[in-house]
């Protein structure tokens, strides 16, 4: 049996944390998280007797999978770039030990989805929508450096202000954009909810 690095049994538990807030509907809390994961990974070479570069590029999937890429979308950038790096180092030996591995071709094609996101100059919110099947239209200052910038901070004061107690069924999207609104508000930034952008759809 293949006692992995200390690095890698780490951001396991990491991420194992990151599961289950998102199971939680907590997606926020695994920003901090997913950058400890990545600053232990970063630590550890591309391969040894104990570890593959796959088996970080693996680490890395699980990671991308728990975070709201549409609010971090530069960092999400940064690990893909990581994993594309790597895929320069794996073999297909590497690759046996998995079932239905990640491809190059899919890391890539996730990095130039977000890179035209973050390219709000070059690319309108409506070639990006319709080219990545987005349907929901949303407010353009969440593709800006501000917004990821503040995003844990703000989801946390959302968090606290909505409190611990509420049920998150039906109904719940509309008092957390109200919340968040608020926050926001606070630091002076104006925002527009996915209700106020997308006003001919029902949500619930």
């Amino acid at each position: 049996m293949k006692i992995y690095p200390s690095q890698i049994r780490r951001s396991v538990r990491l991420l194992k944390r990151m599961r289950s807030n998102s199971r939680k509907m907590m997606v926020w809390k695994n920003y901090p998280l997913a950058n400890e994961v990545v600053s232990m990974l970063d630590t550890l070479s591309e391969r040894s007797g104990r570890h593959s570069p796959y088996d970080k590029i693996f680490l890395m999937k699980i990671l991308l999978d728990n975070i709201s890429k549409s609010d971090t979308p530069r960092f999400a950038i940064s690990v893909l770039e990581r994993q594309a790096a790597l895929f320069k180092s794996v073999t297909e030996e590497d690759l046996k030990e998995y079932d239905d591995p990640l491809t190059v071709g899919e890391v890539e094609a996730e990095l130039g989805k977000w890179r035209e996101y973050i390219d709000f100059d070059g690319v309108t919110e409506e070639e990006w929508c319709s080219k990545y099947h987005r349907y929901l239209r949303f407010d353009p200052i969440e593709r800006t450096p501000l917004w990821e910038e503040i995003y844990y901070e703000v989801e946390k004061e959302t968090d606290e202000a909505i409190g611990r107690n509420v049920p998150r069924g039906m109904g719940f999207c509309f008092m957390y954009w109200s919340s968040k609104a608020d926050v926001l508000a606070r630091r002076g930034i104006s925002w527009r909810s996915p209700h106020e952008m997308n006003p001919r759809v029902m949500f619930d």
